[in-house]
């Protein structure tokens, strides 16, 4: 049972001098931010921006189009399927970063900016001048 008074004890102990360390920190802060206050606003500490790489590490390519572009390009003279979009957007010399660029493509194609600028016509897909 001693050893567990002791533990206690040490505990007790320790908690009080962080509680002590902790307030002569906040003081010198105090101290710090008043001879800080006449100088101008006191800046908040820089803080590290997050990597905008995803987890993979992938980085984006260097299209000198957008996706938009690319398949109003591809899409000009007639309709195409997903998959015909595809290879002609590649032939043009877009570069996808997905592993699967079809999947990419539809995603655009059926989402809201997609449905904007393309219509669909007997599962093929053509500008919506």
């Amino acid at each position: 049972m001693q050893k567990q008074v002791d533990a206690v004890q040490q505990f007790t102990a320790l908690r009080a001098a962080l509680i002590r360390e902790r307030d002569a920190i906040r003081q010198r802060l105090q101290q710090i931010d008043a001879a800080l206050a006449g100088v101008g606003k006191i800046a908040a500490p820089a803080v590290p921006k997050k990597s905008r790489l995803r987890s993979g590490g992938r980085r984006r390519a260097g299209n000198t189009m957008n996706i938009r572009e690319a398949i109003t390009k591809v899409t000009a003279a007639k309709p195409l399927s997903i998959r015909e979009i595809v290879g002609a957007v590649q032939k043009t010399g877009y570069k996808f970063t997905s592993t699967n660029p079809v999947n990419s493509v539809g995603a655009y194609l059926y989402g809201t900016h997609g449905k904007k600028h393309f219509k669909r016509v007997d599962g093929k897909f053509a500008p919506a001048r």
